[in-house]
């Protein structure tokens, strides 16, 4: 007998038990349509949820705040943790040897954010842009609304706002507009700057229906910033320079002290004390062969290009509210601008924070590693996103062993089915062994019974996945979108052909492997007692 003649034979005998042929098959195709529709739900939902935050801004975005020194990794030899102890102390100690090393070996100089390192970030490849977080309390004016301009006749309407750095480009601000757009993307000195303002300042300013608050476009508007008094300055920066991060009580407490020092320097030439020791007080609070001096106000002259709705223009941005924020206000100027204003303003040319948008979430890591190493603290999407996909898998790794069952007791009915069908055909053997079957062609016949279902049960549960997956497409998109609050447009179940040829592979592996002890029991049976048997 060849191979043909075997095959051809098995194929023969499960026709011919068909109830049972079927059944065995049930047991297969279940369990390789639930391997094949989890391996592809997993593939498919991460590149779905994936594709849903790489088109979310706010997913993209990575909050930066320059608070800390850089970090530098302690030698081996200063973690070194002597005696005895349990596991979980010696790791407590560690993490206390290693943040006093740190503290002993803290580098002199703070990174700082400004506006070299503003522009070394920007040239990075995967970041998109980065915008310092600046809010600056000024005064707006607008023309009356009987005058096209500023007239001296008729007073201009003027309100208190809070003006922050704005990326015109941003998906989120154009999300948010009402009326107008949000200007210029690339900032340039000629011309009016453009701004934006949110439909509440509107509001306040006598523009309330729509159509009014579309006749507020193009509308000269002026913005005034007033400079900071000079002792609140010096507060500010003695208390960063000389003391550092502080607590909100402790901070309290240094703004009251050096307030009152302020004031009494301001009124030293109205004391009695000599001019050398007038001086030695200068020397002690007063930076060296420099006196504090007043800044002008700003005054910018702009247009209004848009008004902005309140709240998020980003549906997913829910997920991540409360973990990091953006500079929102009243009225937003290009960024590149607020810089300028913000450094006049405040007479220094560093930024506590900045908001960073990278090309992709999977970029989210390498940036934030890159940031905190130069020192940084960020605040990003990406543990959000790694907890999700760590979710993903541990539900997939669920079904995947509810599947792994089902195929495990497939099996074992398969083995038991040849059992029987062996006992039953035993006179058939002896038969066969008579004319001249070999042990081993009786061995290859069973062994080709258990493949042919394998191979056809992996086959059945290809084709069934592929209508199972389309037509569950519409169910779990819902399912999605209403958990995760956007629109998912990707393909939910993706069946690559790795997993499909491991379904295959897994499939003949437990097929065959159950039919081998009946095999092995019809290569033995001897022909006379066989054919004896009724």
């Amino acid at each position: 007998m060849n191979m043909a003649d075997i095959i051809r034979m098995a194929v023969h005998n499960l026709r011919f038990r068909k109830a049972r042929t079927l059944l065995n098959l049930l047991g297969i195709v279940v369990g390789c349509i639930v391997l094949l529709m989890t391996a592809a739900g997993v593939r498919g939902v991460k590149e779905a949820v994936r594709i849903l935050f790489d088109s979310s801004e706010t997913a993209r975005q990575i909050g930066l705040v320059a608070s800390s020194y850089s970090v530098v990794t302690p030698p081996d030899e200063a973690m070194v943790v002597e005696g005895e102890m349990s596991p979980e102390r010696r790791e407590r100690i560690r993490q206390q040897l290693e943040w006093k090393w740190q503290r002993e070996n803290r580098p002199d100089k703070r990174w700082e954010l400004n506006d070299q390192s503003i522009t070394e970030l920007e040239k990075h490849k995967k970041i998109v842009s980065v915008v310092p977080e600046i809010s600056v309390r000024c005064r707006i004016e607008v023309p009356s609304r009987e005058s096209e301009d500023f007239d001296a006749d008729a007073p201009p309407q003027s309100i208190s706002v809070q003006a922050y750095g704005a990326d015109p480009a941003s998906g989120l601000l154009k999300g948010r507009l009402i009326a107008g757009d949000t200007g210029a993307e690339e900032y340039s000195e000629a011309g009016l700057p453009d701004v934006l303002l949110d439909e509440f300042t509107a509001y306040q300013l006598g523009y309330r229906s729509d159509e009014e608050v579309e006749s507020l476009i193009g509308r000269p508007i002026r913005l005034i910033y007033e400079s900071a008094p000079p002792k609140q300055r010096q507060v500010f920066q003695m208390l960063t320079e000389n003391w550092g991060d502080l607590s909100t009580g402790q901070l309290a407490q240094q703004a009251q002290f050096m307030s009152s020092i302020a004031t009494v320097m301001s009124e030293l030439d109205k004391t009695s004390l000599t001019e050398a020791q007038k001086d030695t007080l200068r020397s002690l609070f007063e930076p060296p062969g420099q006196q504090l001096k007043e800044t002008p106000s700003v005054t910018l002259n702009a247009r209004v290009a848009g008004v902005l709705m309140e709240g998020d223009s980003d549906g997913i941005a829910r997920l991540f509210r409360g973990h990091w924020h953006e500079g929102y206000g009243n009225v937003g100027i290009h960024s590149k601008l607020a810089n300028q204003i913000f450094q006049d303003v405040f007479d220094q040319d560093t930024f506590h924070g900045a908001m960073l948008t990278v090309n992709s979430t999977q970029d989210l890591a390498e940036i934030e590693e890159l940031l905190e190493n130069q020192g940084a603290t960020t605040y990003s999407a990406v543990r959000i996103i790694e907890a999700m996909e760590r979710s993903i898998d541990e539900s997939a790794w669920v079904v995947l062993g509810i599947a792994a069952a089902i195929l495990l007791t497939a099996g074992i009915g398969i083995s038991n089915t040849l059992l029987v069908s062996v006992l039953e055909r035993t006179p058939e053997f002896g038969i066969m062994k008579s004319v001249g079957a070999t042990d081993r062609a009786l061995l290859w016949l069973m062994v080709c019974e258990g493949a042919i279902l394998g191979f056809a049960g992996a086959l059945i549960a290809t084709l069934l996945s592929f209508v199972v997956g389309w037509a569950g497409q519409s169910f779990l998109q819902m399912y999605l979108e209403y958990r995760l609050g956007g629109e998912v447009a990707s393909t939910l179940f993706r069946f690559g052909p790795i997993p499909i040829a491991i379904v295959f592979v897994v499939s003949l592996t437990i097929c065959v492997l159950a039919s081998i002890f009946p095999a092995w029991r019809a290569a033995k049976l001897d022909p006379i007692v066989a054919m004896q048997r009724s």
